[in-house]
């Protein structure tokens, strides 16, 4: 049986590479500049110790995927509000930003069964840590990002 880490990473692969949702994944995953961590907390204040552990590991990596395995939507959700406030209030925001995903991921103006909400369907509720830095420099290289969610819309309506 594959772990949580082994399975994020075929994920990233053999979807989110393949299908080239986000312009901005190859290097880093390519490089192995991705840090995976998972717990099996449900307690907030001890997920939001674990995030402030995991971000001060950081260093040398791009971006990170905190996996919180055993964790329903709406209380998936809350979790990752508090952590989006965390960073914040602990003065991460101009290092840090974060992005969701979740098996049952659904926008707000989107059915259950929309295809579209794929574009944020995970194998296991994550959250995932991006350096605001490494993401300015790669939208100044990339241009125009506007058309990204829209192309990926697309490209989930595609899927079978």
């Amino acid at each position: 049986m594959l772990s949580t880490k082994e399975r994020t990473i075929q994920w990233i692969e053999g979807f989110v590479l393949k299908h080239n949702l986000c312009p901005f994944a190859k290097i880093p995953f390519t490089n192995n500049k991705i840090l995976y961590q998972d717990t099996n907390t449900t307690q907030l204040e001890k997920l939001l110790f674990e995030l402030h552990t995991l971000l001060f590991n950081m260093e040398g990596y791009s971006n990170g995927f905190f996996i919180l395995p055993s964790m329903e939507f709406d209380e998936f959700l809350d979790v990752f509000y508090a952590a989006e406030q965390y960073i914040i209030d602990a003065g991460f925001s101009s290092e840090f930003q974060l992005a969701s995903f979740h098996p049952e991921y659904q926008f707000a103006d989107y059915s259950e069964e929309d295809k579209r909400n794929r574009t944020n369907q995970s194998p296991f509720p994550m959250i995932h840590i991006l350096r605001v830095l490494e993401m300015k420099k790669a939208i100044e290289q990339y241009g125009d990002t506007t058309q990204i969610f829209v192309e990926n819309e697309k490209k989930m309506n595609r899927l079978e």
